[in-house]
C-alpha cells in the first residue's frame, strides 16, 4: 500500500487533492468519488497492532460507556421500521451497543480486533463477540438483518471493501447503519479554530482517523456495495469528545438546530458533527 498516494486509493482518480494540513499530515479528498484519507498513511501492520492493543487505554476505555445515550437517540433512526432480529456490530468494542439492542429485544453478534474489548464484552455483558471479520461470518453463511458500524469505518484503510463485506453479511431487505464524520463540519469546525486559535476546535477535525468521506462519498460507498434507498441523517451529540465536555442543554440546542435545518432544507442540510448512513438490501438480487 501506498504510504503517501497523489493518486485517490479507492478510485484511481487524479483530482485528489489536499485540503487540510496540520502537524505534518495532511487530509487530501477526492474529487470525483468523495472519499478522502489521511496522508501520510499507517501501515496496516500498525493499525492491526494498534486496535489489537492499544485503543482501550484511557480516553477510549470510558468513551465507550458516555456513547449509550447516543445509541439511545439513534437507534430509533437506524431501526425505523424494524422488527428485532439479528444485529452484527462490526467494531463493537466493549459491547454496550449490543447490550443496549439486546434490551430492544435484538440478537447480537459483535466482531472486535482488541483482545481487551472482546474478553471485555463477553464478561460484562455476556455477549456473542468473536475476534474474527465480517467476510468470515458471511463466507460461513450468516446473515443479518442490521448491520451497524459505530465510527469505525473513518478508522479504516479501506472502508469501501469492508462496507462490501457487511452487505454481502446482510439478509435480504436487512439494513446497514454506519456512524461517522461529517466531513464538511469538521473542516469548519478546523478552519475557525485555526483562524481564531481555539485550541479544541484545530483538534476537533481529528488527524487520528484514517478516512474521510463527502456526502457524495458516503452515498458512492453504499450504492458501490449494492444497497439501496441510501440516506443520511443527523447524528446524536456525544456529551465527551477530545476536549470537549457539552452539558445537556447544549447538546439540546444543537440537536434541534441541526433538526430544523434538516427539516428547512428538506433533507439537504447536515449539521450535525457526525451522520447516520443507511442503506437497505434488495430483497431481490
Amino acid at each position: 500500500m501506498d504510504l503517501n498516494p497523489t493518486d485517490c486509493p479507492f478510485c484511481g482518480s487524479k483530482r485528489f487533492r489536499t485540503r487540510i494540513r496540520a502537524k505534518q499530515k495532511e487530509i487530501r479528498v477526492c474529487d470525483d468519488c468523495g472519499l478522502g484519507c489521511r496522508v501520510p498513511r499507517t501501515s496496516e501492520d500498525e493499525i492491526r497492532e494498534y486496535y489489537r492493543t492499544a485503543y482501550y487505554a484511557g480516553h477510549n476505555l470510558v468513551f465507550d460507556e458516555k456513547r449509550r445515550e447516543v445509541f439511545r437517540k439513534d437507534f430509533d433512526v437506524i431501526a425505523a421500521g424494524m422488527k428485532p432480529g439479528r444485529v452484527l456490530d462490526i467494531g463493537c468494542g466493549m459491547g454496550h451497543f449490543l447490550a443496549f439492542a439486546r434490551e430492544k429485544g435484538w440478537q447480537g453478534t459483535g466482531i472486535e480486533p482488541g483482545e481487551y474489548a472482546v474478553h471485555a464484552a463477553r464478561e460484562q455483558f455476556g455477549l456473542d463477540v468473536r475476534a474474527a471479520t465480517v467476510e468470515e461470518l458471511a463466507r460461513n453463511g450468516e446473515r443479518f438483518d442490521l448491520i451497524t458500524l459505530w465510527n469505525v469505518l473513518d478508522h479504516l484503510l479501506e472502508p469501501h471493501s469492508v462496507v462490501i463485506q457487511a452487505a454481502a453479511a446482510l439478509a435480504p431487505g436487512g439494513r446497514l447503519a454506519v456512524r461517522s464524520q461529517n466531513y464538511a463540519v469538521r473542516v469548519f469546525l478546523h478552519r475557525v479554530g485555526m483562524g481564531f486559535n481555539i485550541e479544541f476546535m484545530k483538534r476537533n477535525f481529528g488527524m487520528y482517523h484514517e478516512s474521510v468521506f463527502t456526502v457524495r462519498g458516503f452515498r458512492r460507498i453504499m450504492h458501490d456495495a449494492g444497497l439501496a434507498h441510501v440516506r443520511l441523517r443527523n447524528s446524536a451529540l456525544a456529551a465527551d469528545v477530545r476536549g470537549m465536555t457539552f452539558t445537556p442543554r447544549l447538546i439540546v440546542a444543537c440537536e434541534a438546530a441541526a433538526k430544523a435545518s434538516y427539516l428547512a432544507t428538506l433533507g439537504t442540510a447536515l449539521l450535525s458533527p457526525s451522520l447516520i448512513i443507511l442503506g437497505e438490501k434488495p430483497l431481490l438480487p
